[in-house]
């Protein structure tokens, strides 16, 4: 009578410990040292923490050396899961191929990174030609690694953009600082399209990329006016026009203040601090107290107006001469 005894079989899967991408698939090689009398066979068992959903890439039961778990993994969360895998090798019996010997089971841990997403603030801006950007970089997602992001901006013509420092491996909390210089006459709109990702377990090399969001900066020009030099009679009134060939976001506004040439030879004269709209001349009735002609200086300078009914982009001060007679 002759007995075969089988060996206690073993289960050699590489690699023991991964890391996958939200919608990533497995690859679990199965290898063995045993050698029964007829080829060893393994199943294997999964677990599902919550928000895990694991699609078997084949059977679960009966698979043989040199086979490969291959299973897709849906991360729903936003923080990375851990999904364990339990792989049993065993032995058939000699009349077909039900179970007889259990061995040694293995344990491989998938780690599934959640799709990674960046919430930038603000949405959309508008700063003036010359300043920077200030876009703050949050995440809800909790990878194994910090989240990471890099970004890309377009550049109309016209527009020269210096990014402040880096543009990829910034972490939460990191502040994009560009700065955006505006040549033209004319509002430019800049998009900035900003990718998280995850990065390796052994480096910081991406290996995830997660959801872009876009933040759109609006980068006004620098506005400049022109107003002419005037010679009015004694007792008449101003009527300085002002115009600009620059076309900002929104309407130009300016303020102004007037000073006598001679302190005290001059009346009437005042000033706007507040500001008023570019199509407003500026019209003050001036008296002429001496026998001399007498000059004011009015100083001029534009703004743009902001979204909130604020002054914001000062441009240059403009000087016009009233000569009083």
């Amino acid at each position: 009578v002759y007995i075969w005894v089988e060996p206690t079989p073993v289960v050699v899967a590489t690699p023991l410990v991964d890391t996958i991408c939200d919608g990533g698939t497995t690859s679990i090689a199965l290898e063995s040292d045993s050698r029964p009398t007829k080829p060893v066979r393994f199943r294997y068992t999964f677990t599902e923490p919550f928000g895990i959903t694991v699609t078997p890439g084949g059977p679960v039961d009966g698979l043989f050396r040199g086979d490969t778990i291959v299973d897709q993994i849906v991360n729903t969360t936003d923080t990375a899961k851990l999904v364990t895998y339990v792989i049993t090798p065993y032995t058939t019996r000699a009349q077909d191929d039900q179970e007889k010997c259990t061995g040694i089971n293995d344990t491989v841990y998938v780690w599934v990174e959640p799709t990674a997403v960046v919430d930038a603030t603000p949405a959309i801006d508008t700063i003036c030609d010359g300043d920077n950007v200030s876009i703050a970089l949050e995440s809800d997602s909790r990878p194994t690694k910090p989240v990471r992001f890099r970004y890309t901006f377009t550049e109309p013509f016209g527009v020269t953009v210096t990014p402040g420092g880096a543009t990829e491996g910034l972490v939460r909390g990191d502040t994009i600082t560009d700065q955006i210089v505006n040549a033209t006459d004319s509002a430019k709109l800049i998009t900035y399209v900003i990718t998280p990702y995850t990065t390796r377990a052994q480096d910081d090399q991406e290996k995830c990329t997660g959801i872009n969001d876009t933040v759109y900066v609006w980068v006004e020009p620098t506005v400049s006016i022109t107003a002419a030099d005037d010679t009015i009679c004694n007792i008449g009134t101003t009527d300085i026009a002002l115009s600009s060939q620059q076309v900002p976001t929104r309407a130009v506004y300016y303020t102004y203040t007037s000073s006598p040439e001679n302190a005290g030879a001059i009346t009437g004269n005042g000033s706007e601090l507040l500001g008023r709209p570019i199509t407003t001349n500026i019209t003050e009735p001036l008296t002429n107290g001496t026998n001399n002609a007498q000059r004011v200086v009015y100083s001029i300078v534009p703004y743009v107006l902001r979204a909130d009914g604020s002054l914001g982009c000062p441009g240059d001060t403009v000087k016009v001469d009233i000569w009083v007679e």
